[in-house]
């Protein structure tokens, strides 16, 4: 990467760019190594001018948001990595505008906190609202895709905003058509319903307690690996398959939940993909049925 672009990007984006950026630092698993270019979009123009200097330098970009279901390779990402971390919320009666940076989970609360009601399944969901939606987040029977509204865009070829209704949007099992748009996600507009808060607290507080007596939810993961497969769990497969406690260097199954692999101090990107390879053999030969990935690995990208 020449000294003429390095300049340019620090001449424009001062403080909000950095140089060999570890990508340990922003992503859940806690593994991955530089990204050239790192730049945090703390509002969308910044997104803009972001894609703008790749167009101009023709760089090759990725846009993260809050790194929860990412797998970064050890070798990092060549050209730039633009961090979404837009994320006010605007709120008008039972209709909601967060910023694609936004987090689910806090999400979650203030809706609840406003007697609002069709979130409550993401109050213990990491990530952002923008990545939430792209993968059509879920979990105890609902998905972002249900209350989502409208999806506004920043056009990758001039910047220019795209707005997508719901006779646009196709939502399906951990997928979204929001990838199929030359476009990066910049607002999600969503329409909730009211109840009382009471209940939705309860309710929100069931699936919190679910979750942390079934998921390991104080150690470095991806959230789930597998996508489920035809109606079945891919954690069961995997139990079944007897994966847990699978080991590859620093990254396990997790004892807690088949469907977790969880990183320790010294994991590398390698040790997760030879253990994520592990597991899809085990299963493969059990049960006949082969896993597809849920998180996304920038390996595959890069």
């Amino acid at each position: 990467m020449g000294n003429t672009l390095l300049e340019e990007a620090r001449r424009l984006f001062g403080k909000n760019i950095a140089l060999a950026e570890p990508l340990s630092k922003h992503c859940s698993f806690g593994i991955g190594g530089p990204a050239d270019l790192f730049l945090s979009a703390a509002d969308i123009r910044l997104l803009r001018e972001g894609l703008a200097f790749c167009r101009e330098w023709s760089l090759p970009y990725f846009v993260l948001g809050r790194g929860t279901n990412v797998l970064v390779p050890d070798a990092g990402v060549r050209g730039m990595v633009i961090c979404v971390r837009a994320g006010s919320v605007q709120f008008d009666r039972n209709r909601v505008v967060a910023q694609a940076g936004a987090s689910l989970q806090k999400l979650a609360r203030m809706v609840a906190e406003r007697g609002l009601a069709g979130m409550e399944f993401a109050v213990g969901i990491p990530g952002s609202v923008g990545g939430a939606a792209i993968m059509n987040a879920g979990a105890h029977g609902g998905w972002i895709g249900e209350p989502i509204e409208e999806v506004r865009l920043v056009e990758t070829s001039g910047g220019g905003e795209v707005r997508l209704g719901k006779s646009d949007l196709r939502f399906g099992y951990r997928e979204s058509n929001l990838r199929r748009f030359p476009g990066i996600i910049s607002e999600v507009i969503l329409v909730l319903h009211e109840d009382e808060p009471q209940a939705i607290k309860e309710r929100m507080d069931q699936f919190l307690l679910l979750r942390k007596l079934s998921q390991p939810i104080r150690c470095r993961s991806a959230g789930s690996v597998f996508k489920n497969v035809e109606g079945q769990a891919a954690g069961r497969l995997i139990d079944l398959a007897g994966c847990k406690g699978m080991r590859r260097g620093g990254a396990v199954v997790s004892h807690k939940h088949a469907n977790f692999i969880i990183t320790s101090g010294g994991a590398t990107y390698s040790d997760v993909k030879a253990l994520i390879e592990d597991v899809r053999e085990k299963v493969r030969a059990a049960h006949g049925v082969e896993l597809e990935l849920e998180i996304i690995d920038l390996g595959d990208w890069a």
